[in-house]
């Protein structure tokens, strides 16, 4: 009775061993993803616009030529946590309540701006740390 006690109570801590390690590799792949595409946004608003990556980002989203990009420039703002964009982007704040998700390039998602106000306020973000220089 005793060996299938031992050998249930190995079983059950190999099982969560494995699904903490399943889960930290899926966390990691997560946020290398979310560094890449933040750096990607960034790359892509320095070539237009110069300047620095937070500068640039912030000058996609004033651009009226195009719609093309605010949304995703709004999220990258939000995941880099300067606080300089924080007060640049409550100025684009409706305070209007949105369904979930809006057309991503038919103007500034509200429902984007707010969780990227939200990041920003908390100065809290999960996944930075694995990809911030």
């Amino acid at each position: 009775m005793n060996i299938h006690k031992k050998i249930n109570k190995n079983f059950i801590e190999y099982i969560i061993g494995v699904g903490i390690l399943l889960f930290l590799f899926v966390f990691f792949i997560t946020c290398t993803q979310i560094g890449y595409d933040v750096k990607k946004r960034c790359e892509l608003a320095q070539n237009r616009y110069g300047g620095e990556c937070v500068n640039a980002l912030m000058n996609q989203v004033t651009d009226d030529s195009s719609q093309y990009g605010k949304n995703d420039a709004i999220w990258a703002l939000g995941q880099l946590g300067d606080k300089k964009a924080l007060l640049f982007l409550e100025q684009y704040d409706t305070r209007e309540k949105l369904p979930d998700r809006a057309k991503w390039d038919e103007g500034i998602s509200q429902y984007e701006l707010g969780k990227a106000i939200k990041l920003l306020k908390s100065g809290f973000n999960v996944s930075a740390f694995v990809w911030r220089d």
